[in-house]
């Protein structure tokens, strides 16, 4: 994902470069969700490496699960066979899941 160039020095009227700058510290102090998809996949029934499209432009390295519909369920999700369309997860039932996918990275911009 590109970052557009953002010069405040650019801005001569000084509340609008203030409103500014305050925006672009929010961004840098959270850039570590920038990229980050939140999905939901249902399994109808279990799975064992469901391959699951992620929707990003490259290899997702983190997985924060944040819900599971069947509270029993175990999920397991295999890193190592992530690649740059599909996620690989397997589930021992029945259940939606919701997860947010993608790369932390700290001092991104």
């Amino acid at each position: 994902m590109n970052r557009p160039e953002f010069n405040l020095n650019l801005i001569s009227d000084l509340v609008l470069r203030d409103n500014f700058k305050k925006i672009q510290e929010f961004f840098q102090a959270e850039t570590q969700w920038l990229g980050f998809k939140h999905n939901e996949y249902t399994f109808a029934a279990a799975a064992t490496h469901q391959k699951i499209q992620h929707f990003l432009d490259t290899t997702p390295k983190d997985f924060i699960l944040t819900y599971k519909s069947n509270s029993a369920a175990v999920v397991t999700i295999y890193y190592n066979l992530f690649d740059e369309t599909h996620l690989d997860i397997s589930c021992d039932v029945a259940c939606v899941i919701r997860y947010f996918v993608g790369t932390y990275v700290e001092g991104y911009l």
